[in-house]
């Protein structure tokens, strides 16, 4: 599994409302929850805006709503 096959597993689950955890998107994917978190910050160093929350899981941002509400809840993280 490389990122652009875990993007495209992600294309699937675009908007908060379809978000998929960490542990159903590795199964998935066929690799571990690590493997995907190394995939996912892969993706949004090059400008990919995938969204997370505990709540919601991974998805891909559909508003710029969702994206600034991710990225705040991530600065909030760090």
């Amino acid at each position: 599994m490389n990122a652009p096959e875990l993007l495209n597993l992600l294309a699937h689950h675009q908007g908060r409302d379809r978000g998929i955890s960490a542990h159903d998107l590795a199964l998935k994917a066929g690799v571990t929850e690590r493997q995907v978190r190394t995939l996912i910050s892969q993706l949004r160093e090059v400008g990919t805006a995938i969204c997370a929350t505990p709540e919601t899981g991974y998805y891909m941002a559909v508003t710029p709503e969702e994206l600034g509400e991710s990225c705040k809840f991530l600065h909030d993280r760090a």
